[in-house]
């Protein structure tokens, strides 16, 4: 075999130190074992031995080594440059000291500090000078601290001794606090001077609601909220509540302290009141400012009647009957009411179940002599002297100011009823006078119908700027007039091309800029609308601005168009006339919808312009009437509406019948 060196043998498992090879010499056979290689190899040196692998040796290398070397290495190294691993150094005590980590390839500086809790009294020198700022955060200085000492007890102590010294403060800050519920006021004994501060349980203050509470004496200028009590002393300003008068005073010759409510014969109790002057004439008044007195329908207020012989007290004495009509037993009762407040209506009745009022019924008139009754707003019920009999009057702000109560059979047994409103009674003759001052200047107008307003000297001009509805047809129509300038009730004139002048069935004014009227123009046609005042001056439309036309009339009859096969092509037609062009549209959701095809809708199309209906029928499953409703409309927005149908038929066409022989 081939000579070969050590390193040129490739062991693929490890031998073990009793293994044995086998070297063959040119003499003989020799046996060695890898232990007798391993004691008698020389020492390898870096230049002797190449190896990419790794070189295991038990025994020393002498020389250098170029490379890592991984194992333990004994001896002493010459020389060294850092710790394989590095380490840190520390101190433990009343002063604690780490270092960073050191490993001998460079210096290290560690930071040392004292432990929390671990100096005590005994480790500070006595002569140690500790400046004022470096205890707790300083705040104290050193001055501060040298006023301790001439302290010699407990601190608290000494204050609490030192708070009877009396000083007067410049200055106290207060801050806002406002939920206490009580709080006990402080007072002092004088103006000025050294005074201690005084207060009692008695009075109290609730921050949070802003009341002083407790007993007062002495007087009280300004309004007190609560009870007021005691007898002393005087006060001022407004009492809230009050139980009683001081002082009782009469009233009618009654005595009234305020503890009860007081009744007065004559006025609100049956009896005769002593009274001085014109005794025989009472005056019952039924005040606006008093809601209970309003009374309605059913709750109205009532009086009661009765009839008397007429005696001295009566203002009619000796004139017409010698009966007299009593009102809760006061004769000749003249009797005030109240209805002028606009929108309020005020009911009273007149309660005749008394069996004394038979043959004699209660009626009002507008004057005392009966020539001119007033039977706006007056019901009556039953049979004077019968139970449930009355007559009613339902007073506003139109009913006359003046009216008389009397018997409709006999002369002169009642008096006069005074009603607060606008309306004057000039002999029989109604005004309604004005709700407002007017202005300097103005005179008062007449709408011809007693009603009064102030108006300018001059007069006012209106205008007219609109109608509503701007096309009508020949019957008669409701129109909405607006303009400017509108007094009173003004007259109104509708005026044709021709000349030709309709006056309107009604009139009413809504305000000074719209007048609501009623009219019938027979005559088709446009017209100019003429609005004048009372005081003469008067306005015209500036063009005809209302179209009198015909509304359209249908050709075709209403009912049934006929009928059209399930699925097949559908041609019908519907016809309106008018003065003007017309349009067609369906009211309805039948004829020309698809939203439920063919259930309920035909999904056809109309023609608004010819009025013809094309399209596919609906594919319906058995025989089906479709009913619709078609609007004919002109060109003045004039309509009239036509209901129709359409019968879709399902069914065999051109079908052959076979027959059994």
């Amino acid at each position: 075999m081939a000579t070969k060196k050590i390193s040129d043998f490739t062991a693929t498992t490890t031998p073990s130190s009793g293994a044995e090879f086998v070297i063959v010499q040119s003499s003989s056979n020799l046996k060695v074992t890898l232990a007798n290689i391993a004691a008698n190899m020389p020492d390898l040196t870096a230049t002797s031995v190449v190896s990419s692998g790794t070189v295991t040796a038990t025994g020393g290398f002498v020389g250098n080594l170029t490379g890592n070397v991984t194992g333990n290495l004994t001896g002493v190294a010459s020389s060294a440059t850092a710790l394989a691993t590095g380490r840190t150094i520390g101190m433990t005590g009343d002063v604690t000291w780490t270092s960073a980590s050191f490993d001998g390839s460079g210096n290290v500086t560690g930071t040392s500090a004292i432990g929390t809790g671990v100096i005590v009294n005994a480790d500070v020198n006595t002569s140690a000078a500790i400046d004022a700022t470096k205890i707790h955060d300083g705040t104290v200085s050193n001055t501060e601290f040298g006023h301790l000492n001439n302290v010699s007890s407990n601190i608290q102590t000494q204050l609490d001794g030192k708070a009877s010294t009396s000083f007067v403060p410049t200055a106290i800050t207060v801050a806002d606090e406002s939920s206490d519920t009580t709080c006990f006021p402080l007072f002092t004994t004088a103006a000025t001077g050294d005074l201690g501060p005084k207060t009692a349980s008695g009075l109290t203050f609730n921050s949070s609601t802003d009341v002083l509470s407790g007993t007062f004496s002495g007087n009280i200028t300004g309004n007190v909220t609560g009870n007021v009590s005691g007898t002393s002393g005087s006060t001022t300003g407004n009492a809230a509540t009050a139980t009683a008068l001081q002082t009782a005073r009469n009233i009618g010759g009654v005595s009234f302290d305020g503890t009860a409510n007081i009744d007065l014969p004559g006025v609100n109790a049956t009896g005769t009141q002593n009274t001085s002057g014109q005794a025989g004439t009472v005056e019952r008044t039924r005040g606006r400012d008093y809601k209970s007195d309003w009374g309605s329908s059913s709750s109205p207020i009532s009086f009661e009647v009765k009839v008397i012989t007429k005696t001295s007290a009566h203002p009619y004495t000796g004139v017409g009957s010698s009966n007299a009509y009593t009102i809760d037993g006061v004769e000749g009762a003249v009797l005030n009411f109240d209805g002028a407040d606009t929108g309020k209506t005020y009911y009273y009745r007149f309660d005749q179940s008394d069996a004394s009022n038979d043959g004699h019924p209660l009626r009002f008139y507008l004057k005392a002599d009966k020539t001119t009754a007033y039977t706006t707003n007056v019901t009556t019920n039953g049979t004077p002297g019968t139970s449930g009999a009355y007559t009613q009057i339902q007073v506003d702000e139109y009913t006359p100011n003046l009216l008389y109560y009397q018997c409709s059979s006999h002369a002169h047994m009642g008096n006069y009823i005074h009603h607060i409103s606008n309306m004057c009674n000039s002999n029989g003759v109604l005004f309604k006078m004005p709700t407002a001052d007017g202005s300097a200047g103005q005179i008062i107008q007449t709408n011809g119908s007693g009603v009064l307003s102030f108006t300018a000297a001059g007069g006012t001009s209106p205008t007219v700027t609109g109608v509503t509805p701007s096309a009508i047809g020949n019957t008669a129509t409701s129109l909405v007039i607006a303009g400017t300038g509108f007094v009173i009730t003004p007259n109104v004139e509708f005026i044709n091309s021709s000349g030709v002048i309709t006056l309107p069935n009604s009139i009413v004014r809504d305000s000074a800029t719209q007048l609501t009227v009623n009219v019938t123009l027979p005559t088709d046609g446009t017209y100019f609308i003429r609005v004048e005042n009372p005081d003469g001056l008067a306005a015209r439309s500036s063009s005809a601005i209302l179209t009198v036309s015909d509304a359209p009339t249908w050709s075709t009859s209403a009912g049934s168009l006929g009928s059209v096969a399930a699925g097949a092509s559908a041609s019908f037609s519907v016809t309106a006339t008018s003065d003007s062009t017309v349009a067609y549209s369906e009211t309805t959701s039948v004829l020309t919808s698809n939203t439920d095809t063919p259930a309920s809708t035909m999904n056809l199309s109309l023609n608004s312009s010819t009025g013809a209906i094309t399209g596919t029928a609906p594919a319906a499953t058995s025989e089906t009437t479709y009913n619709f409703t078609i609007r004919a409309t002109d060109a003045e927005s004039q309509t009239s509406d036509r209901a129709f149908s359409i019968s879709v038929t399902v069914g065999l066409n051109n079908s052959i019948t076979f027959q059994n022989p």
